[in-house]
């Protein structure tokens, strides 16, 4: 016997799933992409405290597409990083 299919509302979204470009976050991969440099040079660029708008959420590290696309708009500078 097969389960019936779960109404949309009920479906859960799996977390490997990628975020679209309307997200209100975004995987240091998605950034990498969005800044067009590898994966490793975000990660540390990430862990040099050099974006914004970074959250750790246990092992996992999310960053606000918002604060990235203000950043970048503005030239890209952090203010009070030296």
């Amino acid at each position: 016997m097969v389960p019936p299919e779960r109404p949309p509302f009920q479906q859960q979204l799996s977390s490997r799933e990628p975020a679209t470009a309307t997200s209100a976050v975004m995987t240091v991969v998605e950034l990498a992409g969005l800044l067009r440099v590898n994966r490793k040079s975000a990660y540390a660029a990430v862990a040099r405290g050099e974006v914004p708008g970074v959250v750790r959420v246990g092992h996992r590290i999310r960053i606000s597409r918002a604060a990235v696309e203000k950043w970048l708009l503005g030239g890209g500078v952090l203010h009070g990083v030296k």
